[in-house]
């Protein structure tokens, strides 16, 4: 399996999966992460992939660019052209949160990627499901990616949460790539700040309050990491490696 060059567009800080899924990819993976795009509040968003990046330890860092901080406040396209002015003939894209800033990515390149992988819930008639929130936070964007001729692959929402990370299989989890305490303090403090903002979601999502976060985006970062083809990604598509720990 050949080596990808990626470009990651992330809301990391949320939840602790996008950090597990950056996680995954920079220590146990040799792709090539030509940028990653944060969306959300610049200061909180770029804090934390920088604080990220250095735990790993991460020498020579990818363009970072600050994107859109709601689907109202779209970006500066000018922003993205150091990102643009990489691009090889190759190349795919990484979608660990809304797809606002893809969207006006795919609108200033005219090379698009080869593939694009997400997570959510995409219906028969290649329509996006606005139950997931990747999507419906941005339904006009989440619509025009799906309806451009670009290969996509998707991990359905449901699928995600069939697999829950405890409490007391983090540690094993994490101590598998790096920066196994940063990433369990992390997930500690996301989980309790989510149950402080949203008690409702809080609820309906961790049913089980051993859990301390569910895959989402990790499964998506693995989906592009094993090249699946699949549309819809399912549990058969999934290593056992990844299995045998959630």
């Amino acid at each position: 399996m050949k080596n990808k060059n990626i470009i990651i567009f992330t809301d990391i800080g949320d939840d602790i999966d996008d950090s597990l899924a950056l996680t995954y990819l920079l220590t146990k993976t040799e792709h090539e992460i030509l940028g990653i795009v944060t969306r959300g509040p610049p200061e909180e968003k770029l804090k934390t992939l920088h604080e990220l990046l250095d735990v790993l330890e991460v020498n020579e860092k990818p363009l970072i660019v600050s994107g859109s901080e709601s689907a109202d406040k779209k970006i500066d396209t000018s922003l993205l052209q150091p990102i643009i002015d990489l691009l090889p003939s190759e190349y795919e894209i990484l979608s660990l949160g809304p797809m606002t800033d893809i969207s006006s990515f795919i609108n200033a390149t005219t090379h698009p990627p080869t593939k694009i992988y997400s997570q959510g819930t995409v219906f028969s008639d290649w329509t996006p499901s606005d139950a997931c929130y990747n999507y419906k936070n941005d339904m006009e964007a989440a619509n025009h990616i799906f309806n451009q001729d670009i290969p996509h692959s998707w991990v359905d929402k449901d699928l995600s949460y069939q697999y829950g990370i405890s409490e007391s299989s983090f540690h094993d989890f994490s101590k598998l790539w790096a920066a196994q305490h940063h990433l369990y303090q992390e997930a500690l403090y996301r989980k309790e700040r989510f149950k402080k903002m949203n008690p409702s979601k809080y609820t309906e999502i961790y049913k089980d309050s051993s859990i301390l976060s569910h895959p989402y985006d990790l499964l998506t970062a693995i989906a592009l990491d094993k090249d699946l083809d699949a549309w819809r990604v399912n549990k058969v598509d999934l290593p056992d490696e990844l299995l045998n720990v959630i």
